[in-house]
């Protein structure tokens, strides 16, 4: 239901508002005779709309206004009078009016237009506020995300803001960063790759980079994922950029590499086989022996239903619980398991090791 304060300091003129413009379980109307009345009104009780009048003594319609926008921004107001001039009208846009009206005329023509307009004022005022909770959200998950995140204005490609991890990441104060370009303090060293970066982007609208190579201010060198789109904002184009940080990510991948590539040298010179389980992805992956020892082509394709033949078991059912239980608990185990392998002369054990 609609709850609309009227606000006038004709009381006979105030009583026939609220009889032409109630309507039960559509809307309700609560009257005041001053400003200062409606503000008291205001304390206590929830409007989604107001509707004054111009000319009242103490407090006027305008100040009524001021005050009103002082603590509800977005709360639909409505001048409703007969005394108003062409200033009175400038004055109440220029200070947050959403409609002014003259009420002059038949009540039985002049009511249902107020009535219609209080509608109009508070489907805007919901549309706004809705607006204005999105903006929330956002504001607050830019400032709480854990990736950086940077704001460019389409145009110029000048930065025009930056969250807070981003600036910690980087190592700037948010003032060091506003309306410069991203090459122009560093970020990007690379300032041939910045420069095509940021014109790809505005041919597409989209980019990604995996690994880009960006500097912080004590000239410290980072791996980004670096993901970049342009949008609108009302009628401006803005590009978003989404920066995480994977220096560590990278390390690691460097360091499984070294550690494959060991496991290979070692497997080859003492005839041990190996296979790992990307418990994500299902991947299997093989050293060389043990394609050697199982007699098939390094081309092949191995994944894990293939992978679990190896062991040839009369019962598989203890290597796949023990699988299926590391991949949903993630815990460690050992499992000694026998094969035969294919190749003629050569037996063994299996020795299992999650992590």
């Amino acid at each position: 239901m609609i709850s609309v304060l009227c606000v006038d300091d004709d009381s006979a003129y105030l009583s026939l508002e609220k009889r032409f413009l109630e309507v039960p379980d559509v809307l309700t109307v609560t009257t005041a005779l001053s400003a200062r009345e409606a503000l008291k009104e205001m304390e206590t009780n929830r409007f989604d709309a107001i509707v004054a009048d111009y000319q009242m003594p103490d407090i006027d319609g305008i100040e009524l206004l001021k005050a009103v926008r002082a603590t509800n921004p977005g709360l639909p107001f409505i001048l409703y009078t007969g005394k108003g001039r062409e200033e009175v009208v400038i004055d109440a846009f220029n200070n947050g009016a959403n409609f002014y009206l003259q009420k002059n005329g038949e009540p039985k023509i002049l009511f249902p237009q107020l009535k219609d307009t209080i509608f109009k004022a508070v489907k805007i005022g919901e549309l706004g506020q809705a607006l204005h909770d999105s903006e929330t959200r956002y504001r607050k998950l830019f400032e709480t995300a854990q990736d950086g995140i940077l704001v460019l204005d389409a145009e110029s490609g000048e930065i025009t803001d930056a969250n807070p991890f981003l600036l910690t990441l980087l190592g700037y104060t948010r003032d060091e960063m506003l309306g410069k370009k991203l090459w122009e303090i560093g970020v990007i060293w690379n300032k041939a790759l910045a420069e095509q970066a940021y014109a790809d982007l505005i041919k597409t609208g989209y980019i990604r980079y995996e690994g880009l190579p960006l500097e912080t201010k004590d000239r410290r060198a980072i791996d980004a994922e670096f993901v970049s789109n342009v949008y609108v904002v009302k009628t401006q184009k803005v590009i978003q950029c989404i920066i995480r940080d994977i220096t560590k990510r990278k390390q690691m991948e460097e360091a499984l590499k070294e550690s494959a590539t060991l496991l290979n040298d070692v497997g080859e010179m003492a005839h041990i086989g190996g296979w790992e389980l990307d418990v994500k992805t299902k991947e299997v992956r093989l050293t060389k022996e043990t394609y050697r020892i199982h007699d098939i082509s390094e081309d092949e394709r191995i994944d894990l239903s293939k992978a679990v033949l190896f062991f040839d078991l009369p019962d598989r059912s203890t290597l796949e619980a023990a699988l299926q239980r590391c991949m949903e608990k993630e815990n460690a185990f050992d499992l000694e398991l026998p094969f035969p392998a294919p190749r003629a002369g050569i037996s063994g054990r299996v020795s299992w090791d999650m992590r």
